[in-house]
């Protein structure tokens, strides 16, 4: 199979579509070496890619198709989606292309198109973008591509359903791939002393955007300091939305000038992960989400998660987490007091949970998928 997978051009450690293919690439290397793998790529991600994954280099599977940066660029990218995909998919025999974005992108004859989707909420949701052209060319975008494309990978039976919705896919050709993640998160740690001390309250590991509802988890916060009587310190990590952190800043100005609440902003994987270890309590209290890739690396690391109890949320974490009505203060604050003064329990049935989402298993299913994608066309040109 010659596999063509299109590469988002962000920073790689901002960007969750490039590490969820540096786990596909690992795993496709070791347990497929029938597939070739044509990553298309700017040379700053292929270098990346093979400082994070050091087997890809003289690897015969791994041949990237390195192009200049267009992607900041909605006219070129266009131009590429168009014209230049097309004609390197002729070029180089690609069998099976997979698009991590909606893009409108035209059929070509022996070439099998997969729109992974992950995400389509944030183009439907009016408050993710703040320029409405771009939501709506997004949206046109991921309906068409949606609708032309041979299969479409969601991430939870949640996204399928909205994929559905939005975009009128039809249900047989989605196919339902969950995300994992990182099983060796605790040897990327070492020799770093673990289990880690317990030295800050909450870690909210989700970035300052409207959909993660962080004002809610800092209200809880603040109504539990209360209740128990001692201040209690919240880390959030991630991204911002510059507005929605303009307005936290000033609605908790005081937690936020006297180092109780403190936004740690990007910063790497590993540092994260240190982060989420070191806390009594990962809480997650999203409005709504696609997947939710922290509260499975909090499960890894021993730390108790506290959601919402969104579809997605429930979909993922099962019986494992402990949630909290989705908008209710006073309910998650009633949650959390407890599994601050321990949660050796929940911790335990996390560790269990978590085993399901390995990144080989993944890999596994997403070959699978594909190779059945291509035998089904090859039957049909047959009947034909």
């Amino acid at each position: 199979m010659n596999l063509f997978v299109e590469l988002l051009s962000a920073r790689p450690n901002e960007s969750p579509h490039l590490r969820i293919n540096l786990h596909l690439f690992k795993y496709i290397l070791e347990d497929h070496p029938s597939i070739v793998l044509r990553p298309f790529a700017t040379s700053e991600m292929v270098v990346w890619y093979e400082n994070a994954l050091p087997k890809l280099l003289g690897n015969s599977q791994w041949q990237p198709v390195v192009v200049a940066k267009i992607w900041a660029n909605p006219y070129l990218r266009i131009l590429f989606n168009m014209v230049i995909a097309p004609t390197l998919f002729i070029k180089n025999k690609i069998d099976v292309a997979i698009w991590s974005t909606p893009g409108l992108i035209p059929p070509v004859p022996g070439t099998h198109q997969v729109q992974r989707l992950s995400n389509l909420l944030p183009i439907v949701d009016p408050l993710s973008y703040r320029n409405p052209l771009q939501r709506l060319f997004n949206f046109i975008a991921a309906r068409v591509a949606c609708r032309r494309c041979e299969m479409v990978v969601a991430n939870t039976q949640y996204t399928r359903g909205y994929i559905m919705k939005y975009t009128g896919a039809p249900e047989h050709r989605i196919a339902v791939i969950p995300e994992a993640t990182d099983e060796n998160i605790v040897e990327t740690l070492r020799p770093a002393q673990f289990p880690f001390e317990k030295t800050v309250d909450i870690v909210i590991p989700s970035g300052l955007y409207w959909h993660k509802h962080i004002s809610l988890g800092l209200k809880v916060a603040r109504l539990a300091s209360k209740k128990i009587g001692r201040r209690l310190t919240v880390w959030i990590l991630g991204g911002k939305h510059p507005a929605y952190h303009s307005h936290l800043l000033t609605e908790f100005s005081e937690e936020f000038s006297s180092g109780q609440f403190i936004y740690k902003g990007r910063i790497p994987k590993e540092e994260v992960w240190r982060a989420i270890a070191s806390a009594k309590v990962v809480l997650y209290p999203s409005r709504y989400e696609s997947f939710g890739i922290p509260p499975l690396e909090a499960m890894i690391l021993g730390t108790p998660v506290l959601l919402s109890r969104i579809a997605s949320h429930e979909e993922v974490c099962g019986q494992a987490a402990t949630f909290h009505e989705p908008g209710s203060v006073e309910d998650a604050t009633h949650k959390l007091i407890p599994l601050l003064a321990g949660a050796d329990a929940q911790i335990q049935r996390q560790f269990e949970h978590v085993k399901k989402f390995s990144w080989r298993k993944i890999t596994r299913q997403t070959v699978e998928q594909l190779e059945e994608l291509l035998k089904e066309n090859k039957s049909n040109a047959r009947v034909v």
